[in-house]
């Protein structure tokens, strides 16, 4: 399903190349349920990065993958592994986790979209904030999606 999520958000800056992006949850439509993801994919042009899978938090180089909070055995990598029967769990149901990947030094990646696969429709998030960073440190809004329903096992195009 694609969505465009320049309905849904304000233009923000989309241009500037980042070394990282991170999806902030907000809410999710499921009471009690984890926040969780399958994959997830940064658009950047017609490319879907990473565009090689992980094999763990550090691996391959450059690229790492983090998370505010997870749950044991269900790292951040998992969202980034290429494998749709593995999955990245904050194993909490409240407050607003996030989930990282970083492209490594150097890189200035400009970003169009996601792509995002559920696992369970309760715990996916209905709305997120997707930031850039190239520091690490400093980090900028690029878009508020919101008012995203979601199927088991469903796969989200999601375009600004």
């Amino acid at each position: 399903m694609l969505i465009n999520a320049l309905s849904m958000s304000a233009t923000l800056p989309t241009r500037r190349g980042w070394a990282a992006i991170r999806i902030s949850c907000h809410n999710k439509s499921g009471a009690g349920q984890t926040y969780s993801l399958k994959e997830l994919r940064v658009l950047s042009g017609e490319a879907q990065l990473p565009t090689v899978p992980m094999t763990s938090d550090t691996a391959p180089s450059p690229l790492v993958a983090s998370a505010s909070v997870v749950s044991g055995g269900f790292e951040a990598w998992r969202a980034f592994d290429g494998n749709t029967g593995t999955y990245w769990d904050s194993g909490v149901t409240e407050g607003m986790p996030w989930l990282q990947v970083y492209f490594g030094p150097g890189s200035s990646i400009g970003i169009s979209g996601v792509i995002m696969t559920s696992g369970f429709a309760g715990g996916a998030p209905s709305s997120f904030s997707v930031l850039g960073s190239q520091d690490l440190a400093n980090w900028t809004q690029i878009a508020f999606p919101f008012g995203i329903s979601w199927s088991n096992d469903e796969t989200k195009t999601i375009t600004w």
